[in-house]
Formats: structure tokens, C-alpha cells, sequence
């Protein structure tokens, strides 16, 4: 066997439970999961690429990108399907992997998650980046789905949808690729389930389940369809790069729409309008602030992921991400965390207030000044922060939580943003998905006090916001997750992609503005879909 290809573990103990010759059932190992992976040095493969290589019915490209539009350090690209699980709203879990979990009938919740990736027994490889997990989204809608724990009043069910959209959906690969953009390799994890062969598994540490050490070269036959599928894989995508260049994908469409029509939620007049309304609520002292926003859609028959191709290359962004459950796909170019757990610390990123670019470093410089020098700006960034400290704090240990690079400037591609980050510690009991719900939705993206913003927006906007102001991320099975707000985002379902954008209300927001605000959001998500094929 080549020496290259290893097992993703080393902690005998997950094996050594069941006993060949013992007539122990095996029912032991039906959540037992393990990669064999390889890494290479990088022959000039982007991430983009190898996704177009590899496509399948499932599947997901995970980057982020500097504001030059360079890589940071890992992109990822999942393909395959081991697990797939999706809330409707009660859980459904489908795929190879899916039957070794049973809740039938059950409503989807965290603990349900939770309890799913607790029974996942993997050993994470000892490679640095991602090594394993769930790729999905949770939308707006599954925090009000869960009002009674929320406290949230006034949650209608029977809102009118913008569109058919699950409460939340997620899916496990069956192959990964994990690009280092520093060190240029890729390493390749192919994963094995009990499905696959659990004999094979045995077979990796012979002596401790009673097999033979002269039948290890058994070993090297269990793992040879490992080792193919790993080769198999990098001569796909090298063959996707002999003959072809980023600057056109193999997937265009050319059935679009000739004179398609966007569709918003909401007129001007009636935007404006409940901005008015908000206004009278802060002024009562409801609410200090509160997001609004209006959805979009139009007639798409492209390739969604010319979508993502285009957001990618017209709004570069810390969170780019595409996901494409079969039924529906998801391209997004989100600036802004969520909730991010590492080694249980948790952090997040709070930003509010906004400038655009400078067409020189010296406008670019005063404009900055002046974004930092704007009350109304500084002031809804400080309640901002103060909210991403409570939200964390409830489930971090006491006095970790701090605030650093407060009130900083960071710049994208069009604009400018005040942003400063906010961590802690998580408390000792508490889970990462723990710490996910004590954040979402985002308060920039309901306003404060949180939840009684979440309620006038549901007195206010006629339809569910479905996956906007909701998470997209991963949730890894080493415990660690990364999630960004879904702002930027345009899903495509059943020929039509969907897109929705939104404004902070204060005050002394002038309603109009505040219309031309959420059309000026839309821009780049209707510059995609129009370079993309769906508009003419």
C-alpha cells in the first residue's frame, strides 16, 4: 500500500471494543466513521476548479478571500454524500449514512444535532484546516420556530413564504478536499462508514481484534478502493484543468430567460412605510434599532454556480460559500461572522456602519475618517457590540469575555465597514451549538433590544425571511463550528433565484434612504444573477 495514503486515527480504543472471534454484535460500530486521506502539492488546482471537476447532486465549496481577491489560508470542497439531514420542519435523515439514526417524527432542534454528531465516532486527522464535519445552514425562521424558548411573541406560522425553504439543512461528505494556500498542497480525505466495510476497519489494528499479524497484508487489499478513490479524484480535476481555464465553466446553460422580471416582496411605498412604523416604535421606547428588509426574485434557468462564480469575482469576502442540496443552490459572498468556536473559544464580529471605497487612497482615507468621525454610525456599532458581549457572555465562562480591535475599519471591495471582534471563553457543559443559538439571529441583523426588534420585524415584514439573516457554516466533529450571517446571498430553486436585502432603522432614518439603502445590498447579488445568464 502506498505509504502516503493513511488512516485518520490513532486512538486504538475505538476499535478494540469488538472482538472478531467473540461474537460481539456490531451494532456497537454503527456510527463508527474514519477518512483515508492523502496530501499532494498543489498542480496548480484552484478551489473553483476542482468544485466544477467534482460536481455531484451534493455538495459545497467553502472560501474566503482577501479584499484583493486572493485565497486565505483553506478553501474547502465537499462532494459526495454520506448524510444528509434536513429540518421540514420535523428531521429527515437520508443517505448511506443515514440510516444508523433514528427520529422518526421528531422536530428538529440543536439537541437533535447535537445528539447526531455526539454518536459519530471519528478520530479527526492530524492535519491542519478543516478535517470533517457538517457543511449547511439554519435559516431565520428556525430561531422563530423555536420562539417559546426565545420568548418571542407574535411568531406567525402561516406567514406567506417567499419561497419553500426548509428551517434548516446539512450534509456530510463523502469526500473532501482541503486546500493550504500557504504551504500550496491538497490533502484529500476520502471518509469509510461501518456501510462501507467494518471488517476493513478491524483490519487496521489486527492484533487487538484478534486477527492474525500475518493477515495484515490484508490491510493493504481493504484500503487499495481507498487509495484508487483518492487517485481517481486528483485525475479528474487534472484532467478539468488540461481542458479547461476559470474564465468559462463546462456547466453554462444556455436555456435563460429571455426578458426576465424581478419581483420584490415589497413596493417602495410599502417599505417606506414600515420604516415609518419602526421609527414610531423606537420613538416609544421600544426598540434603540431595528432591520428591515425586502426580498427579490427572478426567473433563473442558468447555472447557479456561474452565480457564485460571478459574486466571487465581483465582491470578494471573508465568507464565500456555494451549497447545492440537489433540489436548491446557495451562493453567497457574506463579510460577516456569525459565531466562530475554536478549541472553545468563541468568537464574534460584530460590524455596523458603513462608507463606500474612494476612487483614490486619499478619498478612500477621508472617507474612513468621516465614517469614524459619524455619531449616528459609531453609535449603532457600540450597541452592537454591546449585544454580541451579552450574547456571548451567557455561555462563557465568567470574566473571559473581552472585547479587542474595537471600532477598527475594515475594507471590501465597494465598501468600508466599522467592525471589532468580541470573545470569550465557553463555559465548561456548554456545546458550540450552545454558544450558535445564544447568538442567532444576529443582532445586526434584527437590531436591539434583540428580541423585541425580532418581533416588530415579524409585525412589520409580510414574509418569512427564509434563509436570509439566517447562518451558513460548518459543524465540525472535532467540536469546532464557523458560521457567517447570510447576507449577500442569492438561492436558486425551481428555476427562480431568490435574493433579499435590508436597512438599519434609527431615529432619524429618512424612510427613502432607507429604501435606496436596501437597493444599493442588492446590487452585487443582481450584477451576479445578471452576468450569470438570469437577467436581461
Amino acid at each position: 500500500m502506498d505509504s502516503g495514503i493513511k488512516p485518520a486515527f490513532e486512538d486504538k480504543s475505538h476499535l478494540s471494543s469488538y472482538n472478531k472471534s467473540s461474537g460481539q454484535e456490531k451494532k456497537d460500530f454503527k456510527n463508527f466513521l474514519t477518512a483515508v486521506y492523502k496530501t499532494f502539492k498543489n498542480p496548480r488546482i484552484s478551489p473553483v476548479l476542482a468544485y466544477e471537476a467534482l460536481r455531484s447532486d451534493y455538495g459545497f465549496l467553502l472560501e474566503s478571500m482577501e479584499n484583493t481577491g486572493r485565497n486565505t489560508r483553506y478553501s474547502v470542497v465537499g462532494t459526495g454524500l454520506l448524510l444528509h439531514i434536513k429540518a421540514d420542519p420535523d428531521i429527515r435523515i437520508t443517505g448511506p449514512f443515514g440510516n444508523f439514526f433514528d427520529f422518526e417524527g421528531e422536530t428538529f432542534s440543536t439537541e437533535n444535532l447535537q445528539s447526531i454528531l455526539k454518536s459519530i465516532d471519528y478520530e479527526s486527522p492530524q492535519i491542519p484546516g478543516y478535517s470533517g464535519g457538517l457543511a449547511g445552514y439554519f435559516s431565520y425562521d428556525f430561531a422563530l420556530d423555536l420562539s417559546k424558548d426565545k420568548k418571542i411573541e407574535g411568531f406567525k406560522k402561516d406567514k406567506e413564504e417567499n419561497y419553500d425553504f426548509p428551517l434548516a439543512e446539512f450534509l456530510l461528505p463523502k469526500e473532501l478536499l482541503v486546500f493550504d494556500h500557504i504551504k500550496d498542497t491538497i490533502t484529500i480525505l476520502h471518509f469509510q462508514t461501518k456501510s462501507d466495510d467494518i471488517e476493513k476497519s478491524l483490519l487496521l489494528n489486527p492484533e487487538e481484534n484478534g486477527i492474525k499479524k500475518s493477515d495484515e497484508k490484508e490491510s493493504d487489499f481493504c484500503f487499495e478502493k481507498d487509495q484508487n478513490e483518492i487517485t481517481k479524484t486528483l485525475d479528474r480535476v487534472l484532467k478539468h484543468l488540461k481542458k479547461n481555464n476559470e474564465k468559462k465553466s463546462t456547466f453554462f446553460s444556455n436555456e435563460m430567460e429571455k426578458n426576465p422580471e424581478c419581483i420584490s416582496s415589497v413596493s417602495k411605498e410599502e417599505f417606506e412605510e414600515i420604516v415609518r412604523t419602526a421609527k414610531d416604535y423606537i420613538k416609544n421606547g421600544d426598540i434603540f434599532q431595528v432591520v428591515l428588509s425586502k426580498g427579490s426574485k427572478c426567473p433563473f434557468s442558468s447555472d447557479p454556480f456561474l452565480i457564485y462564480r460571478e459574486m466571487r469575482r465581483i465582491n470578494p469576502g471573508p465568507y464565500m460559500y456555494y451549497l447545492d442540496f440537489s433540489d436548491m443552490q446557495i451562493a453567497g459572498a457574506s463579510p460577516e461572522m456569525l459565531i466562530k468556536v475554536e478549541e472553545r473559544r468563541v468568537e464574534s464580529v460584530p460590524i455596523a456602519g458603513t462608507r463606500k471605497r474612494g476612487a483614490t487612497p486619499k478619498e478612500d482615507v477621508l472617507l474612513e475618517h468621516e465614517l469614524l468621525s459619524d455619531k449616528k454610525e459609531c453609535a449603532e456599532h457600540l450597541m452592537l457590540v454591546d449585544l454580541s458581549r451579552n450574547d456571548i457572555g451567557r455561555i462563557s465562562k465568567y470574566g473571559s469575555v473581552r472585547v479587542r480591535d474595537f471600532m477598527t475599519v475594515e475594507k471590501f471591495s465597494h465598501v468600508q465597514h466599522i467592525v471589532s471582534t468580541v470573545e470569550g471563553e465557553l463555559l465548561e457543559g456548554k456545546t458550540s451549538l450552545d454558544a450558535f443559538m445564544s447568538c442567532f439571529p444576529a443582532g445586526t441583523v434584527s437590531g436591539a433590544p434583540k428580541i423585541r426588534a425580532i418581533e416588530i420585524i415579524e409585525e412589520l415584514e409580510k414574509t418569512k425571511r427564509g434563509l436570509y439573516a439566517g447562518a451558513v457554516g460548518y459543524i465540525g466533529l472535532n467540536g469546532n463550528i464557523d458560521f457567517a450571517i447570510t447576507i449577500r446571498t442569492v438561492v436558486v430553486k425551481n428555476k427562480t433565484a431568490y435574493f433579499q436585502s435590508g436597512a438599519g432603522i434609527v431615529a432619524d432614518s429618512v424612510p427613502e434612504s432607507e429604501f435606496l439603502e436596501s437597493e444599493n445590498k442588492a446590487f452585487c447579488m443582481m450584477s451576479a444573477i445578471l452576468s450569470a445568464g438570469g437577467i436581461k
